[in-house]
C-alpha cells in the first residue's frame, strides 16, 4: 500500500489535512513514505491518523517490510501522528520509524506523536531527531527488538551522530540547535539484548523533559536473556547535554537488567541542570554512572529507589548540586553540594564547602583506636556516638577500662568516622564518675590529641569539627 499512502500524503502536503487509515487494516508498506519538504519553515503541517485496531499484538495496522525509514519527515513542520499501530517484518526491517531532521533551509520542527504503538525491529532507532525542536511524544508504546549494535529507541542529536540522510531533500549539516523535547507518559523498551543498546540517546542536546515513563533495556522475556547497556546514554563526544529532566522514571525489574540506568561516554565536559526525581531503578551495576572526565553542575537527584546494584557514582567533579538518596553515593570531588542520605553509604574522596544531612541513626556508633593509651585490665567499653549536620560533625566517646587508663599530653587516638578538613580545638575530656573536667585537646585529620589523663577507670571525650 506504499503508493496509496504516498498519494494521500502528497495531497495533505499541499495545504494540510488528515491522512486517515484503518478500516481495512493491516496494510503492507514495502517502501518508505516521503513526508519531506524543501524550503523555509512555517509551511502547513498535517495529521497521519489511524482509526483501526491498535495494540502491540501482531500484525498491527501497518506492517513495514523494507529498509530505510517508515516516515521520512525531513524539513516538514508541525506533523502529527495519532493512534498508529505498526509492526515490522522480522527479516527485512527499517532503520528508523519516525525520522525527523531539519532540511538545509532550517525547516523541520514542532512535531507531535501521540498514542502510537510501534513494535518491531529498527536497526538505528524507532525515533530519530536531528535538530527538530519543540517536539512532544505522548502516551506511546515503543518497543525495539533489533539485535543491531548501537540501536536505540529514541535518539536526540545536535550533530546527526548516526550519519543519516534523506532520499528526497537535502538535509542540514553540522551542529544544529536541538532543544525543547518532551515525553509525557508511555512505555519505551529495547529488547535486543546487546551491550551497546540503549533506550534514550543524547548527543549535545538541551531542554529534554520526561514525565512518568516506564522503560526497559533487556530481552529478559526470552530464554538465556541478556541486557542492553542503559536506559539513558549520553554521548559526550560532541559536548555535554544539559537541562535534562526525568520525573517518575520506572525501570523494569528485569531478570537480566542493564548495568546502568544512566551512563555517559568518558569525554570531557560539564553537564549542567540535570534533574532526576522519583525514579524507581533496578540496574545490575550502578543507577547513575559518570566516568572521570564528566563533571556536573547543578545536578538534582532526589526520591530515588534503587533496588539492585549501586546508586550514584561520579568519578569526576560534582558542584552546586542537591543529592537526596539512601542508596550508595560515590563522588571523587564534591564542591558546594547539599548531600542528604546515609553517610555510611558514602565514599567521597575530596570535599569542599559541602552541606551534609546524615539520615543514618542520629547517634551513629563508632569505636576509637586506643592502642596509644596506657591501660590496665583492658578496655571494656569503647562506645562512640556522632551527629553529622551541615558541614560539621559532633561526637561523643566513652572509654572504660577494666582497672585503669591514662596517657600523657598529646597522646593520639584515632578512628573518627569522618576525616576532619581543618583543625579543631573543640575537644574536651571529663571523668564520667566525678563529672570533673580533665582537660582540652585538639583534632587534626582523623586524630584526636588528648590532654594528660592521670590513671582512672573511665573518660568521656566530646568535640566537634568541620567535615567540609
Amino acid at each position: 500500500m506504499t503508493q496509496a499512502f504516498q498519494a494521500a500524503v502528497n495531497v495533505a502536503k499541499l495545504a494540510g489535512g488528515v491522512v486517515q487509515f484503518g478500516a481495512t487494516a493491516p496494510y503492507l508498506l514495502d517502501g518508505p513514505l516521503n513526508l519531506t519538504k524543501n524550503g523555509q519553515p512555517d509551511e502547513p503541517g498535517y495529521v497521519i491518523r489511524g482509526v483501526g485496531p491498535v495494540g502491540p499484538d501482531a500484525p498491527g495496522a501497518l506492517i513495514a517490510r523494507h529498509t530505510g525509514y517508515v516516515f521520512d519527515c525531513t524539513g516538514a513542520d508541525s506533523l502529527s501522528f495519532e493512534n498508529i499501530s505498526l509492526h515490522t517484518d522480522s527479516a527485512t526491517y527499517p532503520q528508523v520509524c519516525f525520522f525527523f531532521a531539519r532540511n538545509n533551509s532550517g525547516a523541520g520542527s514542532v512535531h507531535r506523536i501521540s498514542n502510537c504503538r510501534i513494535f518491531g525491529k529498527f536497526s538505528k532507532s524507532i525515533y530519530y531527531n536531528y535538530g527538530a525542536e519543540c517536539d512532544v511524544l505522548t502516551a506511546n508504546y515503543f518497543a525495539n527488538f533489533s539485535t543491531d549494535a548501537n540501536s536505540k529507541v529514541c535518539a536526540y542529536t545536535s550533530y546527526n551522530s548516526f550519519g543519516l540522510a534523506s532520499s528526497w531533500v537535502s538535509i542540514a549539516t553540522g551542529q544544529l540547535s536541538c532543544i525543547d523535547h518532551q515525553i509525557l507518559g508511555g512505555q519505551y523498551m529495547h529488547a535486543g539484548g546487546q551491550s551497546t543498546q540503549d533506550v534514550f540517546y543524547f548527543d549535545a542536546i538541551r531542554g529534554f523533559k520526561c514525565f512518568g515513563v516506564w522503560a526497559a533495556c533487556s530481552n529478559s522475556q526470552s530464554a538465556g536473556g541478556s541486557p542492553g547497556r542503559s536506559l539513558v546514554y549520553t554521548n559526550m563526544t560532541n559536548g555535554p547535554s544539559g537541562s535534562i529532566s526525568f520525573f517518575g522514571l520506572q525501570m523494569e525489574a528485569s531478570l537480566f537488567p542493564p548495568p546502568y540506568a544512566f551512563t555517559f561516554s568518558n569525554n570531557a565536559g560539564i553537564c549542567s541542570n540535570w534533574t532526576i526525581a522519583g525514579a524507581v531503578l533496578y540496574p545490575a551495576t550502578t543507577a547513575f554512572n559518570a566516568p572521570a572526565l564528566v563533571d556536573f553542575l547543578n545536578l538534582t537527584a532526589n526520591g530515588w529507589s534503587v533496588n539492585s546494584g549501586n546508586g550514584i557514582a561520579i568519578a569526576g567533579t560534582l558542584t552546586g548540586s542537591y543529592i537526596q538518596t539512601l542508596t550508595t553515593l560515590s563522588i571523587a570531588n564534591s564542591k558546594q553540594n547539599m548531600l542528604m542520605g546515609q553517610s555510611s553509604n558514602w565514599t567521597i574522596a575530596n570535599r569542599q564547602q559541602d552541606y551534609w544531612i546524615d539520615l543514618d541513626i542520629a547517634n551513629k556508633s563508632w569505636s576509637a583506636v586506643t592502642t596509644n593509651l596506657t591501660v590496665s585490665g583492658g578496655i571494656t567499653n569503647n562506645r562512640g556516638r556522632m551527629l553529622l549536620t551541615g558541614s560539621k560533625l559532633e561526637f561523643n566517646l566513652l572509654l572504660v577500662a577494666g582497672s585503669s587508663l591514662s596517657c600523657g599530653a598529646g597522646t593520639v587516638i584515632t578512628g573518627l568516622p569522618v576525616t576532619a578538613v581543618d583543625y579543631s580545638a573543640d575537644l574536651h575530656v571529663s571523668d564520667p564518675g566525678t563529672g570533673l573536667h580533665i582537660g582540652s585537646g585538639h583534632i587534626v585529620n582523623g586524630n584526636l590529641y588528648l590532654p594528660a589523663v592521670s590513671p582512672r577507670q573511665a573518660i568521656v571525650v566530646s568535640g566537634s569539627y568541620f567535615v567540609a
